[in-house]
């Protein structure tokens, strides 16, 4: 799409031949706010009876609405906050899409002024059609001033995003607050730290905006000054409480400085104002890896109950909660939800959904003392985690080592906590927990230095010679267990997976080989290590 095509900048100075959606669970109300739209000349008008039909109205439209109208309390399910939130999740609502929520609550101007996803504008019932007219047109001069910028930001183009809001700027200075806030975060999302926190800086220095001050203490921290930018962030949560990122901020210095405890309180103190799905996800990490299992437990109600219906579903959110309820010793409980997550996934059949029901049948069987049963249903999950390769989420895979870790599979835990860390995803208090359970200490986890080529060719060689040799020991194994041929097989398994810890048959051969230890009361192989 050419942005400098957009219907939106076409139409700023009339109403006329655009395209809006009304969403309402009350026909009545439906009808009412179709009728004041065509009062005002908008005669396109598409209508929604729940979050699902909105959805599906705009995944299935031929090109974007200009206008979408949704009431607060659209379904028992979610609220307008909620749902704006999963539409930017999934991306099927573009920047350039006027987005409105009509409410009755008198105290919702406080809820959406907290809300990290704010919808465009909000009217409070009943409101006549010159205010709607008024807030539309005023919604409308806004996206029109930077409708080319957000085109190329829905494009992934922030380069070109960059130049449009100083060119926006350039042709008039209305809406200048919003531009600068829009380039300071393409800044961001560009890596140039420097320069946005120099602009946010500036903007606080002379408007004393809370999101400009918010922006300077996160581009100072990016930038290594962290005790600046916990002390700007504490005095503005002092100054402005409702402002929701501040909490978040804060979380992640205390979390950061391993102050748990500290962090669950920012958090938890956001969620009261404004629970957005991700809050109330990092809240539970940060509680269950305090050992606070009640409030993670509390939190992870509330996802799994927001989102099991919804695109925003993560299994780990089943998994998360079933250890949480495990731990506050609630048996009955944590099966009914192990059931649970069966019935909502039952229509999934792709490897992450079978590993995630083998890790929850691992973890009920491990808490009702049937070690047997939970470690096939732990040998299964790594198999399919194997045989997934990059397909499995990371959350997922830290589950799967958690599960490995309950069911004293300690080796197996120390594995998957090497392959995420060597692929980026080994942080937060729940990783950390992991480490700490499984005593394994982060200096062991650090990777190698990327190789050269022709270091890869000799990685890829020493590959292939392992995978003939560890499908002989192994079958050799299989038929008769030998003491110095195990030996050998662990050199072969321990190469290979120094060589490439994250190939689907390294991963298979280490299962395979424990699998049949453990058949012969043999030790378990440590990923990595070299037999003495």
């Amino acid at each position: 799409m050419n942005p400098l095509n957009s219907r939106t900048s076409q139409a700023h100075r009339s109403l006329n031949g655009m395209r809006a959606l009304v969403a309402d669970q009350h026909i009545s109300v439906r009808t009412w706010l179709r009728e004041l739209l065509t009062t005002l000349g908008i005669v396109s008008v598409s209508m929604a009876g729940s979050s699902g039909d909105l959805i599906r109205h705009l995944r299935n439209a031929a090109s974007p609405f200009d206008i979408v109208l949704c009431d607060h309390q659209l379904d028992p399910r979610s609220d307008g906050l909620h749902l704006l939130e999963e539409l930017r999740y999934q991306k099927i609502l573009p920047l350039v899409t006027i987005f409105m929520i009509v409410t009755g609550e008198r105290q919702y101007p406080r809820v959406v002024a907290a809300a990290e996803f704010a919808p465009d504008d909000y009217l409070i019932k009943p409101f006549s059609p010159s205010v709607l007219e008024d807030r539309l047109r005023v919604a409308l001069q806004r996206k029109h001033h930077l409708h080319i910028a957000h085109a190329l930001i829905d494009q992934g183009e922030h380069e070109k995003a960059l130049s449009a809001c100083d060119q926006a700027m350039a042709k008039s200075s209305h809406f200048l607050l919003d531009t600068l806030r829009l380039k300071a975060e393409v800044l961001v999302s560009l890596g140039r730290i420097e320069e946005a926190s120099a602009l946010y800086n500036s903007i606080a220095e002379k408007r004393m905006v809370p999101w400009a001050r918010m922006g300077y203490a996160m581009t100072l921290h990016k930038q290594g000054r962290s005790e600046e930018a916990e002390q700007i962030a504490g005095t503005l949560n002092v100054e402005h409480p409702e402002f929701l990122s501040v909490y978040d901020f804060m979380a992640r210095l205390k979390e950061e400085k391993g102050e748990l405890a500290e962090a669950a309180d920012y958090l938890e103190r956001a969620s009261n104002i404004a629970s957005s799905t991700d809050r109330l996800r990092h809240l539970a990490d940060v509680a269950d890896a305090q050992g606070d299992h009640i409030r993670a437990r509390g939190a992870l109600q509330k996802v799994v109950e927001r989102t099991r219906k919804s695109s925003m579903l993560q299994v780990s959110d089943y998994l998360k909660l079933l250890r949480a309820t495990q731990a506050d010793d609630a048996s009955v409980e944590a099966e009914q939800i192990a059931r649970d997550m069966q019935h909502d996934l039952r229509a999934s059949t792709d490897n992450q959904t079978r590993m995630a029901i083998e890790v929850a049948g691992a973890l009920v069987a491990h808490h009702a003392r049937r070690d047997e049963e939970a470690n096939r249903h732990v040998d299964t999950a790594l198999a399919l985690h194997a045989e997934s390769g990059t397909g499995i989420s990371s959350p997922l895979t830290l589950e799967l080592a958690n599960a490995c870790a309950a069911t004293g599979r300690q080796e197996d835990a120390g594995m998957l906590a090497r392959q995420l860390t060597q692929h980026g995803e080994g942080r937060g208090a729940t990783f950390d927990a992991l480490l700490k359970r499984i005593g394994l200490p982060r200096e062991e986890l650090a990777g190698p230095e990327s190789p050269t080529p022709a270091a890869t060719e000799e990685r890829g060689q020493a590959i292939e010679a392992c995978v003939e040799a560890a499908e002989y020991v192994l079958m050799s194994l299989a038929e008769s267990w030998d003491g110095e041929l195990a030996r050998q097989c662990r050199i072969l398994l321990a190469t290979a997976f120094n060589a490439a810890p994250r190939d689907r048959r390294v991963i298979e051969w280490h299962i395979r080989y424990n699998k049949l230890a453990a058949a012969c009361g043999a030790e378990h192989h440590k990923a990595g290590s070299q037999p003495v």
